[in-house]
């Protein structure tokens, strides 16, 4: 399972069972680079992806959290496999 991040009490945390908390955004970038990308990113990389992050605005699509048409025969997410 590929970790994700999630909010808990104010601070972000790193799911996936692995109980890693982060207390700034270039932690985190710093974090999913080598756990996604097995690659280690320098300061100014970091702070470049983290500056990029920070522009992205405006309202989210209203089908930001709608649930993706699947083709037939696809297992759900969270569906018990037999």
């Amino acid at each position: 399972m590929r970790p994700y991040f999630r909010q808990a009490a104010g601070k972000l945390v790193l799911g996936s069972m692995t109980g890693i908390i982060m207390n700034t955004a270039d932690e985190a970038v710093q974090v999913m680079a080598r756990v996604q990308l097995g690659s280690t990113l320098t300061d100014d990389e970091t702070h470049k992806i983290v500056a990029f992050l920070r522009s992205l605005t405006g309202p989210l699509p209203s089908n930001f959290a709608t649930e993706p048409a699947l083709p037939p025969g696809a297992v759900r997410s969270g569906a018990a496999l037999n």
